[in-house]
């Protein structure tokens, strides 16, 4: 097995490096919403404090007294609200896929720096062991 030239390691490595911060780039939203510290239970409360309002109103006209179970159960049952969930689902299908793509890129970015140290010629270890060694 051939060493690949430097200058072709080095392609390989930004190529590499590209297709993992397009992954990244492509999560990033759906981590925005979905991840930790997102802001999908912010948008789900608001639709369904909005869904009761709508809803309480229009049971009070039709029904008179409405208790927090027949509104709970309106706003849960509304195509706007299930419609939400089931988008949610998909994008945090999406989401999981792609962190995993990430991960998976991340260990070639890595595998592909560890070839290029084992491959670099003795001189140049020497140099970067002297440029981690401290000063003195």
């Amino acid at each position: 097995m051939t060493t690949p030239a430097p200058d072709r390691r080095a392609d390989d490595l930004e190529a590499l490096l590209a297709a993992r911060a397009a992954l990244v780039r492509a999560a990033a939203p759906l981590h925005a919403r979905f991840g930790p510290g997102g802001t999908f239970t912010e948008v789900r409360e608001n639709l369904r404090a909005a869904l009761a309002v709508e809803y309480r109103a229009r049971l009070a006209d039709f029904e008179g007294r409405v208790t927090q179970a027949m509104v709970d159960e309106a706003v849960r049952t509304d195509d706007r609200y299930t419609g939400l969930i089931e988008d949610a689902e998909r994008a945090r299908e999406r989401l999981y896929v792609l962190y995993d793509e990430v991960r998976a890129a991340t260990a070639r970015v890595a595998s592909a720096l560890a070839a290029a140290r084992a491959s670099a010629p003795p001189e140049l270890a020497d140099l970067e062991r002297f440029e981690d060694s401290p000063p003195g």
